[in-house]
């Protein structure tokens, strides 16, 4: 039979979860786009990965605590680790923990792209998202972008062409372009 193990501490959640909402309500300073350039698919997978970990560092220490509220309630042992076989209710929290995850990344984006900041990937990775029309939308981004990478057969004709302007980019009215340097 399969077995879960678990080990956590309340020092390092209530740290990792500071730590990463420091990271998300963080501004920067304001740094404007060149809007003739345009930004690679190299550029845009790093930042994607960067945000992703600042993600995960915010929404992962509220997940691990519900599964050891939920272990708490089933077991009626409060424990920071435990070790026990796998129970039905353990496939629950991965859909969970997927929600919350995708939540985060979304308010993280939107409220970004709605205060005309950069992300933390985006920062560090030289580019910015801007609105490119009168009413840009996230979802439909978000939507077409899943889509169009979902299906390996749209792969070919998405990634390989010398532009940098995607579906996902037209569709949502929303483009990257690369920010200037700092002074």
């Amino acid at each position: 039979m399969t077995s879960v193990s678990f080990d956590s501490s309340l020092i390092g959640l209530l740290l990792f979860s500071l730590w990463g909402w420091t990271l998300l309500r963080f501004r920067g300073s304001e740094r404007h786009a060149d809007m003739d350039s345009r930004v690679g698919r190299g550029r845009r997978l790093a930042a994607f990965y960067i945000d992703l970990f600042v993600v995960m560092m915010t929404a992962f220490p509220p997940a691990v605590f519900l599964m050891l509220v939920v272990e708490w309630q089933m077991m009626g042992e409060w424990a920071w680790s435990f070790e026990r076989d796998v129970r039905w209710w353990d496939a629950l929290t991965f859909p969970i923990t997927f929600l919350s995850i995708g939540a985060t990344w979304f308010w993280y984006v939107r409220r970004s792209l709605n205060r005309g900041a950069q992300t933390w990937g985006q920062r560090l990775m030289g580019y910015r998202l801007i609105a490119n029309g009168p009413d840009p939308k996230l979802r439909s981004r978000i939507m077409v972008g899943w889509s169009t990478l979902s299906w390996w057969w749209n792969w070919p004709k998405t990634l390989l062409p010398r532009r940098q302007d995607y579906p996902w980019d037209e569709a949502s009215q929303i483009v990257a372009r690369r920010v200037a340097k700092a002074p």
